[in-house]
């Protein structure tokens, strides 16, 4: 029993993966992104919970353009740690040039350094304002969820209305915080 169990195990949690995986309905970005218009800083309205960024609030993240194709990252928070400033810097690259709407985001650390196909993730705009004034960015996994404005505060009831449009599209917005100050 317990050397069939070790086959099982895996079976069934590939099995469980595709079937919620076949459950998410698709994905959309955004049809273009001016990346020359997105570069700049964006205030953190609210987020998944995510291990990189625990205890972290206020936090913002700064894009500045490298070349044609990859942007520099820099994201900046305050700690929970007697007010403590962290700073992450990282490259996101354009995956889709055609639109520039999907991004993955790699960050300088020693996993990154270790593991570097590991250390990247999906950016991916899934909505954003004529005017650049705010954003939703996730990943197809549902995994991550940030809400970004350019100005530190947002109106909270369309905050709700973000939360519960991308909650029918799978994400757990439930679990979604503001960790502004």
């Amino acid at each position: 029993l317990e050397e069939n169990m070790k086959y099982l195990i895996p079976f069934i949690l590939f099995i469980s993966s595709t079937v919620f995986a076949a459950n998410k309905t698709q994905l959309n970005t955004v049809n273009y992104v001016n990346v020359e218009k997105y570069l700049g800083t964006w205030h953190e309205i609210a987020r998944l919970p995510v291990f990189f960024q625990l205890n972290c609030f206020n936090a913002t993240a700064t894009y500045d353009l490298i070349d044609e194709e990859t942007l520099k990252v820099t994201n900046r928070c305050e700690t929970k740690v007697f007010g403590k400033k962290k700073v992450a810097v990282g490259k996101a690259e354009l995956v889709d040039t055609v639109t520039n709407s999907k991004l993955m985001v790699s960050f300088d650390s020693w996993f990154s350094r270790a593991f570097p196909e590991q250390a990247k993730g999906d950016y991916w705009i899934l909505e954003l304002a004529d005017n650049y004034s705010y954003v939703v960015v996730g990943a197809p996994s549902r995994k991550f969820l940030w809400i970004l404005s350019r100005s530190p505060k947002m109106d909270p009831e369309f905050v709700r209305e973000l939360k519960a449009k991308y909650k029918k599209l799978g994400f757990p917005t439930h679990k979604m915080k503001s960790y502004r100050k």
